[in-house]
């Protein structure tokens, strides 16, 4: 929370000062609310994940993170994707599967949960990085903005 506060703040000063004002900005408002809510729970979730998992494993189960955000993209913001980035998301997603699962057969603090928690972390994460790109993309925001 405080990591998020700090964030808000930064921003706020630079918006501020730099970017023209404060409230000024060039995508609709619920965009930017979705986008910091998202955030905010993805982040929470992926530190209550580490509880549960070890850091390792959930390091590189975050990874997985690049199959919902592509499904998403293709799904929502209708991009194209090719078959061997399929494919490819596809390897990378089952060696994290790999990893996790042979990391509850020799951690004796793995906890299902945690997996639980990684994927809804990863599927906000993967939404927010949509909502990112579709005020980027669509509506002609500069990255400073989002």
């Amino acid at each position: 929370l405080v990591e998020l506060m700090c964030f808000t703040l930064g921003a706020g000063l630079q918006r501020c000062c730099l970017a023209g004002g404060l409230f000024s900005r060039k995508g609709p408002m619920h965009l930017y609310l979705a986008t910091a809510v998202t955030l905010a729970l993805s982040q929470s979730l992926g530190k209550v994940a580490f509880k549960y998992l070890t850091y390792a494993t959930g390091t590189i189960i975050k990874s997985a993170k690049l199959l919902p955000t592509m499904a998403l993209s293709v799904w929502w913001l209708r991009r194209e994707m090719s078959a061997a980035k399929w494919i490819a998301a596809a390897f990378l997603v089952t060696s994290a599967a790999f990893m996790a699962l042979g990391d509850s057969s020799v951690d004796l603090n793995f906890h299902p949960l945690g997996l639980f928690f990684s994927a809804l972390n990863l599927s906000l994460a993967a939404l927010q990085g949509n909502l990112q790109e579709k005020i980027l993309q669509h509506h002609g925001a500069e990255v400073d903005e989002t």
